[in-house]
């Protein structure tokens, strides 16, 4: 008698499988026997899990491709987008200065006029943050350079001063020596 599990021949007086374990189904020989799973590289699941990963990692590569090729092409791209944000945000006062203009002057004329103001009061607005950072910048290293300094006829500077006057004893404040 066959197994309708495992397909194994077992003796007509066997009520369990001696293979699988399982109950014998009775059955003729003549009829089909149901199909058996098979787990090896034939099986239809297994192609299945080789075909999802196969096309997860070709779209991996895929995603890949078009990431390098937009990181080499980034710079252009974020000036484009800070050209067509600039367009956008200055049409309404290009159309203002269009209409106050004579009907004969071209198109372009206006807009080169509102290019240019506004490019040159960003230009001194940058220019007066720039010369602040400057000035600040040279009060700061004057500073460090008078914290840094000793002072009068002792060794030690005003920094290394106030660090002993907080608690910090030598052993914990590192000295380099001087050039």
């Amino acid at each position: 008698m066959y197994c309708g599990y495992c397909r194994k021949n077992n003796p007509v007086e066997a009520i369990f499988c001696m293979q699988c374990g399982k109950h014998i189904k009775t059955m003729d020989r003549s009829e089909p026997s149901p199909p058996v799973q098979s787990v090896g590289p034939s099986s239809p699941s297994w192609m299945g899990r080789v075909a999802v990963s196969l096309s997860v990692f070709i779209w991996a590569i895929f995603a890949g491709i078009i990431l390098w090729g937009i990181s080499h092409i980034g710079r252009s791209l974020i000036l484009l987008a800070i050209a067509a944000l600039l367009a956008f945000a200055l049409a309404p006062l290009i159309k203002v200065v269009e209409r106050r203009m004579p009907r004969q002057i071209p198109r372009w004329v206006p807009i080169v006029i509102v290019y240019i103001v506004v490019f040159g009061i960003l230009s001194t607005i940058i220019y007066f943050i720039l010369k602040t950072v400057i000035i600040e910048v040279r009060e700061l290293a004057g500073e460090a350079e008078q914290l840094f300094s000793s002072q009068g006829g002792s060794s030690s500077s005003s920094l290394l001063a106030t660090l002993k006057s907080w608690g910090f004893d030598n052993s914990q404040i590192v000295k380099y020596p001087e050039n």
